[in-house]
């Protein structure tokens, strides 16, 4: 039988201007049931995302994640990511990303397990983590912005540098 969960991430992002789900962009273990979109709220620079799935681990979506986020180099999980990328996930979604000064990404939230939790990653084409350490560098020209990844299980922080 399979179950539905409540799955919680909080990102924290003072300079987020807009976060939304990417449509139709989830990946799930076959057979999983799922509702979409995600829910997000935004509560001053905190962003809860939110979305009701089955969990079952699977390596088929740790092999999508590597394909969609572009390699191991650009995945990190605050807790429980020290060797990127994921082995298995029980799902992933894209959000777009948009900062005040005006510079988009398109970033992946996976979900894995690590311990006795189930921890989040982080991916994309403008995450670059080495060494257990992340950042983020979306824009171009003198609108580059650079924040530094850290968090929890299921925190994400984005620090401006």
């Amino acid at each position: 039988m399979t179950t539905k969960h409540e799955n919680n991430v909080t990102l924290d992002a003072a300079e987020f201007q807009s976060l939304n789900y990417v449509d139709r962009s989830l990946v799930i273990t076959e057979g999983q049931p799922a509702d979409q979109p995600a829910s997000i709220t935004q509560q001053g620079s905190t962003w809860l995302v939110s979305i009701n799935c089955g969990r079952k681990k699977s390596s088929e979506v740790a092999s999508s994640w590597v394909k969609a986020t572009g390699g191991a180099n650009n995945s990190y999980a605050p807790d429980g990511g020290a060797n990127p990328p994921p082995k298995e996930l029980n799902f992933y979604y894209a959000l777009k990303v948009t900062t005040k000064a005006g510079n988009a990404a398109t970033l992946y939230l996976g979900q894995g397990s690590h311990g006795s939790t189930n921890n989040w990653w982080i991916g994309g084409a403008d995450v670059v983590a080495i060494d257990n350490k992340a950042v983020l560098a979306i824009g171009n020209g003198t609108t580059r912005e650079t924040f530094t990844l850290s968090g929890t299980h299921d925190r994400i922080v984005f620090t401006k540098r």
